[in-house]
């Protein structure tokens, strides 16, 4: 009895010893052949972030862009001979709202050259110091041709499209058409300590230059990508002119006799500030930036991607 006891106990301890041999198999054979329980939807989303990561990590060669800016401009006029201080002052300012587009290339996302139109007039402006609501204002045909370089301040990621801060400097042409603009004229009355009136007769005429007029600009901007296809800038752009764009003459008399003249002159110089919409048409990839994470570069082929 003893004998069979004993022998039962060492065939026990075998059978679970085996089956404690067994049971890691079976687990690891379990694991490797359970389906996989990821939703398409769930994968083709981790996919897709994948593909978005492999693409921040791949520098830029170079990418082609066509653009669109919607600002505000501000234009300053110069005002020679104030008779009699009847105007606000020396110089006045205009704001109207005018756009632009240009074609633009960027290199290594550190360098930028665009160049296009815009539809910006250059004004003429001078306004009544008097009882007398208004005053002179006039403008040029509003076309001009720009081309600008810009500079990218950062210089440890280069090559990699981030939002970053971008200095500036272009040239404007402005293609004057020569002729001239409506005359205006107003009759000022003006009263003196003993009740006497005094009265000043003020015409102007107004001219647009014959030859073309520059420009230079420089400019500060923000821009960051709201797609992979677009990116979006606000800017600020100072412009100083050359040339006379357009003169208006005023004519100062009194019953018939004239007294004074004097000009308003504008050249173009003032400033800018809006926003810009820029559509990529091309994008050239280059060498490809290890992973932060594991260290190991993401493997590409380079070439040109059209968006």
């Amino acid at each position: 009895m003893k004998h069979f006891s004993l022998v039962f106990v060492f065939l026990t301890l075998a059978f679970l010893q085996a089956a404690g041999q067994e049971t890691p198999v079976e687990q690891e054979d379990y694991y490797r052949q359970r389906p996989d329980t990821t939703t398409p939807t769930i994968r083709k989303t981790i996919l897709r972030r994948e593909a978005l990561k492999q693409k921040d990590l791949t520098k830029v060669k170079s990418r082609w862009y066509i653009g669109a800016d919607l600002f505000g401009r501000s234009d300053e006029s110069a005002l020679e001979n104030n008779y009699q201080y009847l105007f606000k002052s020396n110089a006045a300012s205009t704001i109207d709202f005018s756009f632009s587009g240009q074609v633009g290339w960027i290199f290594r996302e550190q360098l930028a050259v665009e160049g296009g139109y815009a539809r910006s007039a250059i004004h003429n402006v001078a306004y009544l110091n008097t009882t007398n609501k208004g005053g002179f204002k006039f403008k040029n045909e509003g076309n001009a041709f720009f081309l600008r370089t810009k500079f990218l301040i950062e210089f440890q990621k280069t090559g990699l499209r981030r939002p970053g801060l971008w200095i500036g400097a272009g040239a404007w042409a402005v293609p004057n058409t020569g002729g001239e603009r409506e005359k205006k004229a107003y009759i000022i009355y003006r009263y003196d300590q003993r009740g006497n009136t005094d009265t000043t007769y003020i015409s102007s005429k107004t001219t647009l230059s014959n030859n073309w007029t520059y420009g230079l600009e420089a400019s500060v901007e923000y821009t960051f990508k709201v797609a992979e296809s677009a990116d979006l800038a606000f800017f600020v752009r100072r412009h100083w002119g050359y040339g006379t764009a357009i003169t208006t003459e005023l004519t100062y008399a009194d019953n018939k006799k004239i007294l004074d003249t004097g000009y308003i002159r504008s050249n173009g110089t003032g400033w800018n500030f809006g926003l810009s919409l820029r559509f990529m048409t091309g994008i050239k990839r280059g060498e490809m930036k290890a992973d932060r994470d594991s260290g190991v570069p993401w493997n590409s082929p380079t070439g040109t991607f059209q968006n």
